[in-house]
């Protein structure tokens, strides 16, 4: 696919990390350059493992505040005894940011500070002005409710660390994705330019007022019930009707009670079909996660893959069995809806049955004043049952004007969704052909790969292989849909040293090289790297040379303790 890149997008370059332990005098700085970027070790196959490449690249993001996933062995960041200083560019234009423990210190060019804070989400405010876009996910800690995310969520499409490979695609090279529920569709999309907020927002109200009409709807036939029963002759003398007045009037408290129990056996009525309308709707969302749940349980059993939140399971045995008594909770709770869906039409047959025993009623207490004949009857029906006839057809007019409402308002989120499930379908068309190039491409042949929705996780065998083939199809993908947007580097760790399989080491190097093509920077990371293999690229090769565990050094103290004595911090 040929990429036209289009509006006033930004590009950030990763310039140089430094990492300081003021305490025992060590630091390290690395320089990073535009283009392609390759940390290698100076040793050979496990001589070259645990010397501090991973640790490197998720220092960069740890500085911005997108915490990654430290090891706990030798005690890195155990104590946030460090100082991080990442210098990075937006548009050519320079900025540092330090980071010592939870506090946040963001410079500009002339070293002046320009932003300090102790708050992921001050530091989330602070980037969406920066880079003009805001990610919103449902955050658990409030109800579920959309809220500004953490700052992990501004560079999750664009790092991977070891750990981050999974059976299935996710974000789980970051620390906090817990505190979110939805969040692959979300991130995503929000990343793509789409305001997912306002979406999702637009699909609940749609589903109330549809709710609404349904309910409205019962009330109306309900109403028209009534209104049926009622037949009033309107074309009567008035003379007689004063005549019968004052007959009425001996029969006025017993006839007045008669009519407040006709309101209230109609009101029981209409509470009675909105509760029937509710359980209804129970019974159907029940329904609805039973058979999701019945779809998940072959991925905790088969899998290990947790439903929620796509990790790994351990103790796959006592999730299933969290999940089986779930399901089993939840089938209870349809037992117990339809019992009282039951109950409910019950009682609904038996208020009507009382409400059509108080008409009668009133028929025998009018009858029973003056002469018993079809006229006389017809002018008591007309004195009583007129004003009656009046509250019920005021109300009507209520619940039809009601109707015509909702149906208005209905129509005009309709029309406000119609712009956005447009974008999102064509977003998931040129997803589906950006990775079914990909898979011809480079000649996957480790998973196949269908027309897929754009927030359904992916599976492999091969992780890695899966993981880049994803990663670089969203970059590319963002540089069509959302050429306004901003353009992170594109930063993966370690994709071929573990679990590989014949020519797949040269694939996914080679996707991640190509994806140079259309991102200013890639940062990657080897423990050997065959520079001839990869001749047709330019490729800055940065060799870390130290022993295991001991990524700090003695020399590049004194540099990185001066830069950091540049930046004040009042």
């Amino acid at each position: 696919m040929q990429f036209v890149y289009r509006g006033n997008f930004m590009e950030l370059i990763f310039d140089e990390i430094i990492i300081i332990d003021e305490l025992n005098k060590k630091a390290k700085k690395q320089v990073f350059l535009p283009g392609i970027n390759i940390v290698v070790s100076n040793g050979k196959d496990d001589e070259g493992n645990y010397i501090g490449k991973s640790t490197l690249l998720k220092s960069i993001f740890h500085a911005l505040g997108a915490d990654a996933f430290f090891p706990k062995d030798h005690n890195w960041e155990a104590h946030s005894k460090y100082f991080y200083i990442l210098k990075f560019n937006l548009d050519s234009i320079p900025y540092k940011i330090m980071r010592c423990a939870n506090v946040f210190y963001v410079y500009d060019k002339n070293d002046s500070l320009i932003f300090k804070c102790n708050e992921r989400i001050k530091l989330s405010e602070f980037y969406s002005k920066l880079f003009g876009f805001l990610v919103l996910l449902k955050d658990n800690n409030r109800n579920k409710e959309y809220a500004l995310a953490q700052p992990f969520s501004y560079f999750a499409l664009n790092f991977v660390d070891q750990i981050g490979y999974k059976e299935k695609t996710g974000f789980l090279s970051f620390d906090k994705i817990n505190q979110y529920t939805k969040i692959y569709g979300d991130l995503i999309f929000s990343q793509m330019g789409i305001d997912n907020e306002k979406l999702n927002k637009l699909y609940d109200e749609k589903n109330q007022i549809s709710n609404e009409l349904s309910i409205n709807n019962e009330e109306q036939i309900l109403f028209e019930k009534i209104l049926n029963t009622l037949n009033i002759d309107e074309n009567i003398p008035y003379e007689k009707i004063e005549v019968l007045k004052q007959e009425i009037s001996i029969h006025k408290e017993e006839y007045d009670s008669l009519i407040k129990k006709y309101d209230l056996a109609k009101k029981k009525l209409f509470d009675l079909t909105n509760k029937k309308s509710r359980i209804l709707n129970e019974i159907n969302s029940i329904k609805q996660m039973l058979n999701t749940n019945e779809s998940e349980k072959s991925n905790v059993l088969k899998k290990h893959i947790c439903p929620l939140c796509t990790n790994t399971i351990e103790n796959y045995t006592e999730v299933f069995f969290k999940k089986a008594y779930a399901n089993e909770s939840l089938s209870n709770q349809l037992v117990s809806y339809d019992s009282e869906l039951i109950d409910i039409e019950k009682e609904i047959n038996k208020e009507y049955s009382t409400y059509s025993s108080l008409y009668k009623e009133m028929e025998e207490l009018e009858e029973s004043i003056g002469v018993r004949n079809d006229d006389v009857n017809n002018i008591v029906k007309s004195i009583g049952l007129k004003e009656y006839k009046e509250n019920i057809i005021n109300k009507y007019n209520d619940v039809v004007l009601k109707l015509d409402n909702l149906t208005n308002s209905l129509k005009e989120i309709k029309k406000e969704i119609t712009p956005l499930k447009k974008l999102a379908s064509s977003i998931n068309d040129n997803y589906n052909k950006i990775m079914k190039e990909a898979m011809i491409n480079y000649d996957i042949s480790v998973f196949k790969y269908n027309d897929e929705k754009i927030d359904v996780p992916l599976s492999c065998s091969d992780p890695h292989v899966l993981f880049t083939v994803w990663l670089t199809s969203l970059y590319k993908l963002k540089r069509i849909v959302n050429p306004n947007g901003v353009f992170m580097p594109f930063v993966i760790d370690n994709p071929t040293d573990r679990d590989f399989e014949g020519d797949n080491y040269y694939k996914t190097l080679k996707m991640i090289f190509d994806l140079s093509h259309c991102c200013k920077q890639v940062i990657t990371s080897k423990v050997v790297f065959d520079d001839l293999k990869f001749k047709d690229y330019s490729i800055n090769k940065i060799v870390v040379d130290n022993k295991k565990y001991s990524l700090l050094n003695s020399e590049d103290y004194e540099y990185c303790h001066n830069e950091r004595n540049k930046l004040q911090i009042i």
